[in-house]
């Protein structure tokens, strides 16, 4: 039977132009070596015993079925893309021969490749299948192995200038960057050849790729020859061969490196990499129609922001960040004002924002109040929420100091003025329910760290409860579920600080009515494990209170649905009134009655969710 698959599989007609039927055998095979791999050791050794020459064959029938066509032959589009997904098929089931056989794959695929280089005539495509062969199996390589896949690795930058076989002698080496790791003096010829294809056209996507891969795993042995890298990578940057996708590649591999520099040159090193694009956003912000430009340096120095986070700084040392932060302050202030209608830049410029605040964290602090107040006032011109999740992620960081709290006090203050009036302006319509999710993420964050805000009886804290209940009705499942999130948070704090019986007092019975109509039927079937969790944080601060709001409720004829009896209330009520503990049941109550409301018990589509 094994000889009979091997022969199906060793199809001789290429794939998928005249093979149709090779393909179908890649399961098979997966199954059948997992299972030798997953095998008790004495029941793999034997199996290993049995096997290994089939095994041997298959490798040798993948690298001639993963090869290229003839030049003259080219496939077609859709064809390519059958073709890219069988190689990477092949890939997958190789990875588990080489995990079966060890190094006896990693010898057989160096024979491959040692014979397709000396083949006469010489043909690329059977170098690049070897290659690719062994790519595949470059992070499953045993680290103990030091004679094969130095060899391999050796003979990659001596194989012959096809752009396929560069491509995949490039990526290769990146796959291999753990190996390299292990085997830190292989590093010194293979570098250098990565960072020369760099600068090549058509090759500086993969070199770039591979250079990140390696400085993923390799950044502490490359800290001390960044300068070196750096004199390679800035004049590839600057040229036309390299994307900007590319560009961000080799900036977060540099910012690795940088990571692991001494903290003392960090920041100069920081500066050789990103004051290009600083100098370049800052000349772009006074030109016209300039944003595709200012786009692409924005991304590069989101890069830089997010990859370059040293793990050990000297007291009075400055974050590399926040250098950098600094130096391109003043023209990310201007675009916001300038390009404040484009929403690709304020995007581009809150991602930036949120992988610097994710890196420096405390060492923030300098640049908090220009920085929070920017914020708010952008949020005030735009509307745009995306500037309420940078702001969210400022109450992490603050909220617990009390030199901040008056400044995230008037944030607070403006965006819940700013957003109640966008809620005002929608009376007759569903405001958009971006504002209202980002509003409320952002006031679960407020509640968590500085709830006190939130409680002053004056404009506009003294709104929040009764916009909360109108936009908890709101039909939009995501709008419901940051209001239920908020609401649950809000009412466990104010419990936890003792203040729960005046903000009951004024608000308890309408809450406890917009939850009844939310789970009479007005908020989506989805949402009533959110509409739970209030019920529950509402019975955990005033469980008879909230029996009594809700018998009021209840006793109104048809509510809060006319498909639910007074027994069925009733029943409701008594099972809920026992629920002081367990939130699962109270979920399976809620969701039940709600059901009962909707006509949907013991049905099909209230199974459903």
């Amino acid at each position: 039977f094994l000889q009979m698959v091997l022969a199906l599989t060793n199809n001789p007609l290429p794939y998928p132009i005249e093979d149709t039927t090779s393909e179908m055998t890649l399961y098979f095979w997966y199954l059948f070596i997992g299972e030798i791999v997953q095998a008790d050791p004495e029941v793999h050794l034997q199996l290993l015993s049995n096997f290994q020459p089939a095994l041997l064959s298959l490798i040798d029938i993948f690298v001639r079925k993963l090869q290229f066509p003839d030049d003259s032959e080219p496939l077609s589009q859709s064809d390519r893309r059958t073709f890219d997904c069988y190689r990477d098929d092949i890939g997958d089931t190789l990875t588990y021969i080489c995990d079966a056989l060890k190094t006896l794959c990693v010898r057989r695929l160096r024979d491959i490749l040692v014979a397709a280089l000396h083949a006469s005539p010489l043909t690329w495509q059977p170098i690049e299948a070897a290659l690719f062969a062994v790519r595949a199996i470059g992070e499953n390589l045993p680290a103990d192995e030091d004679t094969l896949v130095p060899e391999i690795l050796g003979l990659v930058p001596n194989c012959p200038s096809h752009p396929l076989v560069s491509r995949m002698g490039i990526l290769l080496i990146g796959r291999c960057a753990e190996y390299l790791k292990d085997h830190p003096h292989l590093l010194e010829p293979l570098l250098p050849y990565i960072l020369q294809m760099l600068g090549t056209e058509g090759l500086a996507a993969p070199a770039a790729v591979a250079l990140r891969d390696i400085c993923n795993d390799c950044a502490e042995l490359l800290a001390p020859y960044f300068n070196t890298m750096l004199s390679f990578c800035m004049p590839a940057m600057s040229s036309s061969v390299m994307q900007t996708k590319d560009r961000c590649r080799v900036v977060e591999a540099l910012g690795k490196v940088i990571s692991c520099s001494p903290s003392q040159a960090t920041v100069q090193q920081m500066s050789k990499l990103l004051s290009p694009s600083v100098n370049a956003l800052a000349r772009l912000v006074s030109l016209p129609n300039a944003s595709n430009e200012i786009l692409q340096e924005l991304k590069i120095i989101t890069a830089g922001c997010e990859h370059v986070n040293p793990s050990h700084l000297e007291p009075e040392t400055r974050h590399p960040v926040m250098e950098l932060l600094e130096a391109s302050w003043l023209c990310i202030k201007t675009l916001l004002v300038t390009y404040n209608a484009d929403q690709d830049i304020l995007e581009a410029v809150c991602n930036l924002f949120l992988k610097a605040l994710r890196t420096v964290q405390d060492f923030f602090s300098p640049m908090f109040p220009d920085f929070i107040d920017t914020i708010v006032a952008t949020y005030q011109a735009t509307s745009s929420t995306l500037f309420l999740e940078v702001l969210t992620q400022l109450f992490p960081l603050f909220g617990s100091r009390e030199d901040s709290l008056e400044r995230l006090n008037l944030a607070v203050h403006a965006v819940l003025s700013t957003s109640f009036r966008i809620f005002a302006a929608h009376l007759h319509s569903e405001p958009d329910p971006d504002v209202v999710q980002g509003l409320y993420h952002m006031l679960v964050k407020v509640t968590r760290f500085c709830p006190r805000v939130l409680l002053q009886d004056k404009a506009p804290y003294n709104e929040l409860m009764p916009w909360t209940l109108q936009v908890l009705g709101l039909s939009e499942s995501w709008s419901v579920k940051a209001v239920s999130s908020f609401l649950t948070s809000f009412l466990a704090k104010v419990n936890e600080l003792g203040l729960a019986a005046p903000l009951l007092e004024r608000h308890g019975q309408m809450l406890v009515k917009q939850l009844l109509m939310c789970i009479g039927g007005s908020s989506p079937r989805n949402v009533m494990g959110e509409i739970a969790d209030v019920v529950f944080a509402l019975n955990e601060v005033c469980g008879r209170q909230l029996i009594v709001w809700m018998t009021e409720q209840m006793a109104q004829p048809n509510f809060p649905s006319e498909r639910v009896s007074p027994a069925t209330k009733e029943n409701f009520l008594k099972r809920l009134a026992r629920e002081t503990v367990h939130k699962r049941r109270v979920k399976d109550l809620v969701n039940e009655f709600s059901l009962q409301c909707r006509g949907l018990e013991n049905t099909p589509l209230g199974a459903m969710l």
